[in-house]
């Protein structure tokens, strides 16, 4: 199978991974928003992280992305909070997945 160009960028920054001391490694902490837990029919709604070096949250450092709904289950919004066509600024999955990537590769 061909995966898109972003994920062998990402999968190619593990082959030369050099030797870093914890105190001083970015470490990310993420958390997804989704319709259901079902891989096949349930959707991401949206991506939020946030790094941690030397044991301290940086908050400047961090990432939120909401993603546009086409399949909308106002059962979890109960959860979530997310609405279809509410007011955050929206992207496709295809957009958001290189956008998170594209963060946890920055420094």
């Amino acid at each position: 199978k061909k995966h898109p160009e972003y994920w062998q960028k990402y999968t190619n920054s593990f082959k030369s991974i050099p030797t870093m001391d914890l105190n001083t490694s970015r470490f990310v902490v993420f958390d997804t928003e989704t319709t259901g837990l079902d891989p096949y029919s349930d959707r991401v709604l949206s991506i939020g992280a946030v790094s941690v070096v030397g044991n301290e949250i940086n908050i400047a450092d961090s990432f939120e992305q909401f993603v546009s709904q086409e399949n909308f289950n106002s059962q979890t919004v109960e959860i979530h909070g997310i609405l279809k066509n509410g007011e955050q600024s929206k992207v496709t999955e295809e957009e958001a997945i290189p956008l998170f990537l594209e963060y946890l590769l920055s420094s």
